[in-house]
């Protein structure tokens, strides 16, 4: 495998039409952890960047929640900094999730291989995010068709992805493995936003 530009490429064109030859390449591959773990990084980087430089460029809004009281609470956007590690903490969450669930749903999936299928997907999604990202400023109608273009390829890949890992040979018990790892991921993630004052930073306005 090589993570060229031309690499990385030809392997997101390879996930988008065969995923399960693609996921197999990656096993077969045996990426140590550290590699796998600087690609997720890497994933996380550009794409804080890239969605940080797109909210500058196309003038996106903070968001602003109504209440029945009718106070207002305006959500700032999070910067490409903690974008990046929104995005990188995700993954790395989700991949342990993928691990511990797929194993005990009868999977036969190593960490180092859940770790480095996660890897290649969140490379592949990160160049989709960079096109999508450019259409936004060029073409916005091209931009939703890539956004809904991207959910499509991330969860067939996904599924996909888990199926050769762990040889489930089944993409409903992937799904499964998929589904229940994506709530764990949920409510982890809200207890650590919850402990460590993470998160959106939001300001209240109205009478009390």
């Amino acid at each position: 495998m090589q993570f060229s530009a031309q690499g990385m490429t030809e392997l997101t064109k390879l996930v988008v039409r065969d995923p399960s030859t693609a996921f197999a390449i990656v096993k077969a591959a045996r990426l140590p952890v550290p590699a796998s773990v600087m690609m997720i990084a890497l994933a996380g980087v550009i794409g804080g960047f890239t969605v940080g430089v797109l909210d500058v460029l196309t003038g996106t809004p903070d968001v602003v929640l109504e209440f029945d009281d009718g106070r207002t609470a305006t959500v700032e956007r999070a910067g490409p900094i903690l974008q990046a590690i929104y995005a990188t903490a995700t993954a790395l969450a989700l991949a342990l999730a993928l691990l511990w669930v797929g194993r005990r749903l009868g999977g036969g999936g190593s960490a180092p291989e859940v770790l480095a299928a996660v890897a290649v997907l969140q490379l592949v999604m990160t160049v989709i995010l960079v096109a999508q990202a450019i259409s936004a400023v060029l073409l916005p109608m091209l931009s939703l068709i890539l956004m809904i273009f991207g959910l499509y390829v991330f969860l067939r890949g996904l599924a996909h992805a888990v199926n050769v890992v762990h040889e489930l040979h089944n993409l409903a018990r992937s799904a499964g493995v998929i589904c229940l790892s994506f709530l764990g991921v949920i409510i982890g993630v809200m207890i650590a936003m919850a402990v460590f004052g993470l998160g959106p930073q939001a300001t209240m306005l109205g009478e009390l």
